[in-house]
């Protein structure tokens, strides 16, 4: 078995932001799309290289221990140096207006200097909930992800004999 869903993420971040350099990371949902993004990070897969470190925001406060256990020291209780741009990938489902404004404050805040890209795992009219949240220029949705998941999937299958 093999799980393709972190390698259609990070190749898909790349090429989105291919030049973006260290960076704060957010994960913000503690379900299979957020341990996806981890298992990338965990497996240093070229495209989180930036990563310097990790928060993993999760309205469930058990869930989110238990991923926070699995990262490595470099990336635990790290400050967010409000020069660095944040990324914040959610991997939340569709909310209500005001839920997702909530959410958008307590994860990206108010206070940072630097730009906020912001990955939204959810494609098409699951993803229109956070259009307003930073605008089009610093953020992406999960089609490409979906789409370079998929590729990576197909080919494992026709590899078989």
């Amino acid at each position: 078995a093999a799980n393709t869903d972190a390698h259609g993420l990070w190749t898909d971040f790349n090429k989105w932001q291919p030049n973006l350099g260290a960076l704060n990371m957010v994960v913000a949902g503690t379900g299979g799309a957020a341990r996806g993004i981890l298992a990338g990070l965990l497996e240093k897969h070229p495209g989180s290289s930036g990563v310097r470190g990790v928060r993993i925001w999760g309205r469930d406060r058990k869930k989110t221990l238990a991923l926070e256990k699995v990262l490595p020291a470099r990336f635990k209780k790290m400050e967010f140096d409000v020069s660095k741009p944040r990324l914040v990938f959610w991997c939340l489902p569709p909310l209500s207006k005001g839920a997702t404004s909530k959410v958008w404050r307590e994860i990206a805040g108010s206070n940072s200097q630097a730009p906020v890209y912001l990955y939204d795992l959810n494609y098409g009219e699951r993803a229109q909930g956070t259009v307003a949240l930073v605008g089009r220029r610093y953020r992406r949705e999960g089609m490409g992800m979906l789409r370079l998941q998929a590729l990576a999937s197909f080919s494992l299958w026709v590899s078989y004999k």
